[in-house]
């Protein structure tokens, strides 16, 4: 199995493709954020630092913003947890 750095081309507009099921997906610059933080193999604290610096938001909103993206990524079966 790949690992997650070599199984998605991820490109700064936001576009997200899987190598192995061929499908793409789209994304906005937050989400961008956690799935490139995600793909480092960050943990979610880190996640949500890495939200609240580039965006300069607060913890809750980034928080929030994190567990909003993994269950979107969990309901397309690109995230375990």
């Amino acid at each position: 199995m790949k690992k997650p750095s070599e199984r998605f081309n991820i490109f700064d507009s936001g576009l997200i493709i899987d190598l192995m099921s061929g499908k793409t997906f789209s994304t906005n610059p937050t989400g961008l954020v956690i799935f490139r933080g995600i793909i480092e193999g960050k943990k979610k604290q880190q996640l949500i630092d890495s939200l609240m610096k580039e965006f300069e938001i607060d913890d809750k909103t980034a928080s929030r913003d994190v567990e909003e993206f993994i269950v979107e990524l969990q309901s397309f079966n690109l995230h375990e947890h």
